[in-house]
């Protein structure tokens, strides 16, 4: 079978076994499914293994999905849920793991994300509303801004905590190697609904390099100094801006 999403532009072929069964009231499942050629953005990610597996005793889903390409593993998410009670535990592992998968999650204000991750982050609580904790250390990071089409770049760690994701003391770079410090936090319910709080401060940087075609009353190539904060959810973003330009 062919999966595809057309907004996502998810695509792939999908073989394996799986049993769902209640032989006198006893649940049981098992799976063991491979969706081969993941493509994703229009990009090949490789193959996304998904087992599951009963356990009857424990009243628990032990489960796994695992992302590899040409051999190696670039994210495993490992562990359980128990429905009775809707609690789960599960460890993830990122290992040069495609940061440009995110570009969704972040496109209510970025055109463009790149780079590898490599961490572990613990999913724990309720299904319906987990907690993340765990930290992700980000290699050749590229973070597009929309609005201005400037593109950034940083080597730093991202930490998890809760519905939280957050940035501390964090330089990012533009083309030309200026340099701005960067705080904020994103809070998110399951990485949607998600809530901006974030602040860069610098002595110059790259803030504007757009042309009449993205915006034919305001456009053009603008270095500035100061402090801009960033607040919002979702599109409904606002920007608070002390700048020297």
């Amino acid at each position: 079978d062919i999966l595809a999403g057309e907004d996502l532009e998810i695509d792939g072929i999908l073989n394996g076994t799986a049993t769902i069964a209640d032989p006198y009231h006893q649940f049981y499942l098992t799976s063991d499914l491979k969706l081969s050629d993941f493509t994703y953005l229009k990009k090949n990610f490789g193959d996304v293994l998904i087992e599951n597996n009963w356990d009857q005793e424990k009243k628990r889903l032990n489960s796994s999905l695992k992302l590899e390409k040409d051999g190696k593993s670039n994210f495993l998410l490992a562990g359980y849920y128990e429905p009775e009670t809707d609690n789960l535990n599960f460890k993830s592992t990122f290992t040069e793991y495609p940061l440009e998968t995110l570009l969704p999650i972040l496109n209510s204000f970025s055109n463009k994300i790149g780079g590898t991750g490599n961490g572990t982050v613990n999913v724990s609580g309720k299904l319906s509303f987990p907690s993340f904790k765990g930290k992700v250390a980000v290699r050749n990071a590229l973070v597009g801004i929309d609005y201005t089409k400037v593109v950034y770049s940083l080597n730093d760690t991202v930490r998890f905590s809760g519905d939280s994701i957050i940035f501390k003391n964090i330089t990012v770079r533009d083309n030309e190697k200026n340099t701005a410090l960067y705080n904020g936090v994103l809070t998110h319910r399951l990485f949607g609904n998600m809530t901006y709080n974030m602040t860069a401060t610098t002595n110059k940087i790259l803030a504007l390099n757009t042309n009449a075609s993205d915006n034919d009353l305001f456009y053009g190539v603008a270095h500035c100094s100061g402090k801009i904060t960033l607040a919002g959810a979702g599109e409904k973003l606002k920007m608070i801006a002390t700048l020297k330009s």
